[in-house]
């Protein structure tokens, strides 16, 4: 049988920033059964390798215990020119979203875990080189 090359979409990548270790606990299985994910705290080292070398095509930022109003620019910028969905979530259930692709912004009224993955589900597959 001759050998056939395919072009599979990969699966998208989710960046998850300063979650607490329930949080991640929660989220990440979920996540991990639709997308590749990564956990990273911020700020740090890991953060900015992540940014630099992981191309998420979501990046989901626990902002419960940093102050939202630093934070989001800082990550807003971080992530400028990609075309990175970001979400802003604390712990009072909701959150915030930029879509740096359309560069358009909205609340969003709860932020669950459903809530996450069907954000992570709606967007293309990304074919990666």
């Amino acid at each position: 049988m001759p050998f056939t090359a395919t072009t599979e979409p990969s699966r998208r990548r989710v960046l998850l920033v300063g979650l607490s270790p329930l949080a991640l606990a929660a989220v990440e299985p979920a996540l991990c059964a639709v997308s590749e994910v990564s956990s990273v705290s911020f700020p740090g080292d890991d953060f900015d390798v992540a940014v630099e070398s992981f191309c998420p095509d979501v990046v989901i930022v626990d902002v419960t215990y940093l102050a939202v109003n630093v934070v989001r620019p800082l990550i807003l910028t971080r992530f400028s020119g990609s075309d990175a969905s970001i979400v802003f979530m604390s712990d009072a259930g909701t959150g915030w979203l930029d879509e740096l692709r359309t560069l358009t912004s909205r609340p969003l009224g709860a932020v669950g875990i459903g809530t996450l993955v069907d954000l992570v589900r709606a967007g293309q597959p990304v074919v990666r080189s």
